[in-house]
């Protein structure tokens, strides 16, 4: 679980280095960055013994689903701002061609350029950005939280991504939050989640 996730945020941060260096900086992340290394590490150490059992902290799970929520509103954002930009880029199209405003197009452009970019820097230059681009959120919100839930879940919502989200009190709150946040009809048939305690272990499935 926790190895999947990161992946998919390292995969993000390598096909969009300009988003992710934006919202959520390293620098910035570093605790919780460092926090999700040692937890992976962790795990890889564990897996290459062939343990039956492997024990994920709750402080692993806090940290990953932070940054995962971080690179989902990255990721997110991105695609509010190239649909913006998609709009105005349109507009100026239909602007040249039904009315002959030919110097649309040079306005349209730049405006559409300062979208995409400007977005991710000014969010980069705030020293405290909105959530779920601030980092302080694992240290209030969501410690203090023992003997409870978390659920890893996929769906049509979610672009075929994993994402991880807790704490939950009960396992019927964990696989609502996932089927509403996922978006399937049915848990196996077009969607997936996994319910775990706080140290990682599987506590109800349907895959």
């Amino acid at each position: 679980m926790v190895v999947r996730i990161v992946g998919t945020i390292i995969e993000f941060a390598k096909g969009f280095p300009l988003e992710f260096y934006a919202y959520c900086p390293p620098d910035r992340w570093k605790p919780v960055l460092d926090k999700v290394g040692a937890g992976v590490a962790d795990i890889e150490r564990q897996l290459a013994t062939n343990a039956s059992y492997v024990s994920v902290s709750a402080d692993v799970l806090f940290a990953v689903t932070d940054i995962e929520e971080c690179v989902s509103g990255s990721r997110d954002a991105r695609l509010s701002s190239a649909k913006t930009a998609m709009f105005i880029s349109a507009g100026a199209a239909i602007g040249e061609t039904l009315f002959g405003l030919s110097w649309l197009g040079l306005p349209a452009y730049i405006i559409s350029l300062a979208i995409v970019l400007g977005r991710p820097l000014i969010t980069r230059a705030k020293e405290v950005p909105a959530e779920p681009f601030r980092v302080d959120s694992m240290g209030s919100s969501k410690r203090g939280h023992e003997n409870t839930l978390w659920v890893e879940y996929t769906g049509p919502s979610t672009g075929g991504l994993s994402k991880l989200a807790g704490p939950f009190d009960s396992r019927g709150d964990a696989v609502s939050y996932a089927v509403r946040n996922g978006g399937f009809s049915r848990p196996g048939l077009d969607g997936f989640y996994f319910v775990y305690d706080q140290d990682g272990n599987v506590l109800e499935k349907a895959a």
